[in-house]
């Protein structure tokens, strides 16, 4: 979990454990670093975006993260708002931020999730797409819609699965293929 300003207020141990000297990642005076200056740049960035003061409807985002010579790592940011349990004692918006290695994010086809949590086809090419780290706005992109009409399958896909929150939506999907 960060604060808007990068500052780790929770790491758990896999986390830490990217922070190796030869790792992608460092905490540097209690902020969380990417090695690469770009990679850095679009964290903050999303960040930023889901911690913003005042306001009420933050979207998370996602993007991949060249490692050079192995497959690249899904980076999820996700808003964690002020009064989350896990954020309360702090009172401040908290990002949660998920760090996924490539080759173990292979999602299950649409249909497949489609078939098994009874969504429509949008709605599990949408949860197909989250999962895969994209925005509910890239979604919209490629599906060549308004962000409006991408926002309403959100809510319908998170009604029938009975998830809360964004994460708890790529969660369900990656227990389906590792299922």
């Amino acid at each position: 979990m960060l604060d808007q300003h990068c500052r780790v207020q929770y790491v758990n141990r896999r986390a830490e454990s990217l922070c190796a000297s030869s790792g992608p990642c460092r905490m540097v005076c209690g902020c969380w670093q990417f090695t690469q200056a770009d990679v850095q740049d679009r964290l903050e960035q999303l960040v930023r975006n889901v911690c913003a003061p005042g306001r009420s409807t933050a979207v998370g985002g996602g993007f991949r993260m060249p490692l050079g010579e192995g497959p690249p790592m899904l980076v999820s940011v996700l808003p964690l708002k002020a009064n989350h349990p896990l954020a309360s004692p702090r009172s401040v918006p908290l990002a949660l931020v998920f760090i996924v290695a490539s080759q173990s994010a292979s999602f299950a086809a649409s249909h497949v999730i489609a078939d098994q949590l009874g969504l429509t086809a949008t709605e599990a090419r949408l949860a197909a797409s989250l999962a895969a780290g994209n925005t509910v706005l890239d979604f919209a992109a490629l599906q060549r819609c308004t962000p409006h009409t991408a926002r309403s399958h959100l809510k319908n896909l998170m009604r029938k699965t009975g998830c809360r929150r964004q994460f708890e939506v790529v969660r369900l999907v990656q227990s389906l293929q590792a299922g």
